[in-house]
């Protein structure tokens, strides 16, 4: 449940005793203590005393210890809330004051909740979310097949968790962009702006902050002494739920070092990200990127509202869905095709227009020719090998040509290395999506998809 719906279901029930809505500190208090905020924070966000934010605090929950015929304070709160709603059409609530606080229950819920699923948010000022956005580049998602379990997991984070910070990794022409396009599309009506950036090499984190925040603050009146980007953005972010997308970040990433490290330029990129972590705010900031960020695994570690997904291959049944939109023939073939892909949906498709090419559509023909490394899966490698450090390269070579799954500690063993030198580099490898990583028994295993292993097989050659 958002605390969006919890502050309006909150203010119709106090309206419907008192005849008086909330005011904007009220709501404000209320948000805070869902979030487990302390009064010394909510406080500074609002910017009034501690003392005075206490004193209109304890009159909340006076309130509705009134309105709701139960002790609630602050502390309590969030639990009261989510016991009330959850006898939302139950005429056994004994505790609640009186049949009038019942209706109010049942009619503020039903109508909110549905509101929340059928109609745009509106902000304050009743704009529908695409008028204040900017989705430019942002892919059509027309034709988008599967993912439906990592889009139920999305929208949970967002929407019932309320995560501040997401990212989605995985190799190129995965379909990262495309599954958050239909992500955007299917939770926008949560927020209240939505705003899409693809990042290149030539883009400025600070100039990126200042635009942002420009497109979020308009009808809004100047601040009283300039402040810098970032922080004009995160005032923004904290008064008003806004999701913002920021595809393709590996191009603030350093090539021939380890994965997701920042190029000195595009540092303010890692600061966004962990204020954005870190911040009490009801915005969303969703990252796609090649390569999952070296600071990544901390945030998650430290912050319970930062989360994210590596996007693998289709599951067999959407895979095959997708090979026969290509108006492939040979149907027996198919799964082979899926195998050796494992499902890459953007790989698959330029398979199929080498097939159709080549051989007619006939998918055994394909497979029996054996040309994995079709122009179009080559060219979205191609970018990944001048990314590699020296010693990714040498692991990847030794991996190729083996036919099982190598474990951690021969690999160590062969390849000479360190504990902490195979550990890097095997770290790295991950991060950047290349491994398939396995337990037999009690032992970790890695290895390369037959893809990948003909890449670098062939393609290291060719270079």
């Amino acid at each position: 449940m958002s605390v969006d719906l919890v502050v309006k279901l909150t203010d119709e029930l106090v309206y419907a005793k008192t005849g008086k809505h909330l005011d904007e500190l009220q709501r404000s208090i209320l948000r805070g203590s869902w979030h487990g905020q302390h009064y010394a924070e909510i406080a500074e966000e609002v910017r009034r005393t501690e003392g005075y934010v206490r004193e209109v605090g304890a009159s909340v929950w006076r309130l509705l210890s009134d309105v709701t015929g139960e002790t609630i304070e602050k502390k309590s709160f969030r639990a009261a809330m989510e016991r009330i709603t959850n006898i939302a059409g139950e005429s056994t609530y004994s505790n609640v004051a009186n049949s009038r606080i019942i209706v109010a229950i049942n009619h503020s819920y039903n109508h909110l909740c549905a509101e929340a699923q059928e109609a745009p948010f509106k902000s304050t000022d009743s704009e529908d979310w695409r008028d204040r956005g900017s989705f430019d580049t942002m892919p059509d998602t027309e034709g988008f097949i599967g993912r439906e379990d990592v889009l139920e997991t999305l929208t949970r984070w967002t929407v019932e968790e309320e995560c501040r910070l997401i990212g989605l990794w995985g190799l190129p022409m995965v379909g990262k962009s495309s599954l958050a396009a239909q992500f955007v599309d299917r939770v926008a009506n949560q927020f209240s702006a939505v705003i899409w950036r693809t990042i290149t090499s030539d883009t400025d984190p600070h100039t990126l902050a200042a635009e942002i925040a420009e497109l979020l603050s308009r009808g809004s009146p100047p601040p009283i002494r300039p402040k810098p980007p970032q922080d004009r953005l995160f005032n923004r972010l904290q008064t008003e739920r806004c999701l913002l997308i920021l595809d393709g970040l590996e191009a603030a990433f350093l090539g021939g070092s380890w994965a997701g490290t920042w190029r000195a330029e595009m540092a303010d990129f890692a600061s966004l990200l962990d204020r954005a972590a870190r911040g009490r705010h009801p915005s969303c900031i969703l990252v796609t990127s090649r390569e999952q960020p070296l600071d990544w695994v901390s945030w998650e570690e430290k912050y319970k509202r930062t989360r994210s997904r590596t996007l693998n291959g289709l599951n067999l049944e959407d895979a095959l869905a997708l090979l026969q939109e290509q108006n492939l023939t040979a149907p027996e073939a198919w799964s082979e095709l899926v195998e050796v892909y494992r499902g890459h949906p953007g790989w698959l498709k330029a398979a199929a227009r080498s097939t159709q090419t080549w051989f007619g559509g006939n998918a055994a023909e394909f497979v029996s020719f054996g040309g994995w490394l079709c122009e179009g899966i080559l060219a979205s490698l191609n970018g990944l090998y001048d990314r590699l450090t020296d010693s990714e390269k040498h692991t990847l070579s030794f991996l190729s040509q083996q036919s099982t799954p190598v474990a951690i500690a021969s690999l160590r063993q062969v390849l000479n290395l360190s504990a902490m030198e195979s550990l890097t580099i095997i770290e790295s490898l991950r991060r950047r999506s290349l491994l398939e990583m396995s337990r037999l028994g009690s032992t970790t295993t890695i290895n390369l998809a037959p893809g990948l292993r003909t890449w670098v097989k062939d393609g290291f050659l060719q270079r």
